[in-house]
């Protein structure tokens, strides 16, 4: 057996849950998780909430000074004298109305919670169950599976109104894993149940059929509860699908075997982004150069990962790689555990008005019907056309952009003979702009060499050492008491213009 066999066999053994702790296999009583439904009866629960669609609600107790919107039937109650309290609604539990409402406040904070964040429903009304026992020992344990599943939601308006269940519109199915384990376990093939051609006591008949003959039985109850089969769809599909993923090299390199991957361009050269001219880019949102590469990745069909802390970009990446799949005419499938990164995706693309080009298969807001119809309506689309003069404007940015970046390089561009860039230049400047101004002249200073520089900078060197070393000069010096060290060129304009004055006025005298 080579790695890949080793690793595909303990992803089957990862999914496969066939022990007593999973529910679906050993569907344990707890007061948090499930509860057991009294009124209606097995069949007429099950005709009310799936074949009429009624909403039922959960018994509750009445004021009877202060409801009165069952006035008539307390009167009724009353005059028959019944020592009973008195409550409405369609369901009745065999535990207090307390315990009830506790549960049913769990049952539901749960269900949303899954649903909202991993687009899944765990929240199930189990028709009927198969009770077995495990071994052959007379005091072994009896365990007992549920055999179908409808879906449903809990709701509630207000805190001092009832609980409310509705069956959600989602397909109703057969205990896959009880399936699954019976065929493996005991060569036993599970009838399905069809919610169109037969209902569930007729289920529950062909069901004991088989129990029968193996010393179970069949209960017909209604338990209400939380239940996941998501790693058994896993499973079934891993199985189906073994010799496709076998063929699939990235999951092969997963496995261990990394030959299995086609060769990755990611150490080559990075490319130019500003080498795509903008009418052949379809990305909807901006990109820095990192997340241009990896949505060039994308493009280029390169499996890779891409990670770092929130707010750095992954969802405008990823909004930006699906906008550039579909102007290429492909389909993308966008996958997360958590249903708030495909809304941030989601809410990306509906700004970016691509939303009618999305469809949410597990939207907690979406049903079959929705569903329909925006397919329906997106077929209906017409060809979008842009405009000539949006495409001159692409134009327009291309060539402003080729001159931003044509100043770029000529800024840092480095000067052959001086080797050092005009920005370096600059950079110098600025370190010596508080120096007082020389005027000076160099002969042709475009041309001027880093020898010749040097030669300058020497030069300039010596006679400041050789002004440090002169004689202050005579006593009575005009220029005596001067406490300001450098002068400015207004300084300069300024002193020159009176001392012309001076000269002016003294020549007139003489």
């Amino acid at each position: 057996m080579n790695e890949l066999d080793k690793k595909i066999q303990y992803w089957q053994q990862q999914l496969l849950d066939l022990g007593k702790r999973n529910r679906m296999i050993n569907y344990r009583e707890t007061g948090r998780s499930t509860i057991k439904l009294i009124e209606p009866s097995f069949s007429e629960l099950y005709d009310r909430l799936v074949r009429r669609d009624e909403t039922l609600t959960f018994q509750r107790a009445v004021d009877r000074e202060t409801d009165s919107r069952v006035f008539s039937l307390l009167a009724l109650l009353e005059a028959l004298s019944s020592p009973l309290p008195v409550t409405i609604g369609d369901i009745r539990t065999e535990v207090s109305i307390t315990e009830r409402q506790t549960t049913l406040g769990n049952l539901r904070r749960k269900s949303r919670m899954a649903f909202e964040e991993q687009g899944t429903n765990i929240l199930y009304l189990s028709f009927g169950f198969l009770e077995r026992k495990e071994g052959k020992n007379a005091s072994a344990a009896r365990l007992k599976s549920p055999l179908i599943l409808v879906p449903v939601t809990l709701n509630i308006e207000a805190l001092n109104s009832p609980f409310t269940l509705k069956r959600r519109e989602d397909d109703i199915v057969t205990n896959p894993t009880l399936t699954y384990y019976l065929r493996t376990e005991y060569g036993i093939e599970l009838p399905q149940f069809d919610p169109e051609k037969s209902t569930p006591d007729e289920y529950m008949a062909s069901v004991e059929e088989i129990a029968d003959q193996m010393g179970w039985r069949v209960l017909r109850e209604s338990w209400l509860g939380l239940l996941s089969f998501l790693k058994i769809s896993m499973y079934n599909d891993l199985i189906r699908n073994e010799e496709r993923i076998r063929a699939n090299p990235v999951i092969r390199a997963m496995a261990g075997d990394r030959s299995a991957l086609p060769p990755v361009f990611a150490d080559a050269a990075p490319q130019d982004p500003d080498s795509i001219r903008p009418v052949d880019c379809y990305s909807v949102m901006s990109a820095d150069s990192s997340q241009q590469e990896a949505v060039r990745y994308a493009k280029e069909n390169v499996s890779f990962v891409m990670q770092g802390p929130p707010g750095t970009g992954k969802s405008q990446t990823i909004a930006n790689i699906i906008a550039e799949a579909l102007a290429a005419g492909k389909k993308v499938l966008f996958v997360s555990e958590k249903m708030a990164a495909l809304q941030v995706v989601y809410r990306r693309l509906q700004e970016a008005h691509l939303g009618e080009f999305c469809l949410p298969l597990h939207s907690y807001k979406a049903n079959k019907k929705e569903i329909i119809e925006q397919i329906g309506a997106n077929l209906s689309l017409k060809q979008p056309r842009v405009k000539d003069a949006e495409i001159a404007k692409l134009e327009d940015l291309f060539i402003t952009r080729e001159e931003l970046n044509d100043y770029a390089r000529q800024l840092h561009a480095v000067r052959s003979a001086l080797r050092w860039s005009c920005y370096e230049v600059y950079c110098k400047l600025e370190e010596v702009g508080d120096a007082p101004a020389i005027e000076f002249q160099l002969p042709a200073p475009l041309q001027l060499s880093q020898e010749q520089l040097q030669g300058a900078l020497k030069t300039l060197r010596t006679y400041a050492l050789a002004l440090s070393r002169l004689d202050p000069g005579p006593q009575g010096n005009p220029w005596e008491g001067i406490a300001r060290l450098s002068v400015g060129c207004d300084q300069k304009q300024q002193m020159a213009a009176r001392l012309t004055a001076v000269k002016d006025a003294l020549s007139e005298q003489t």
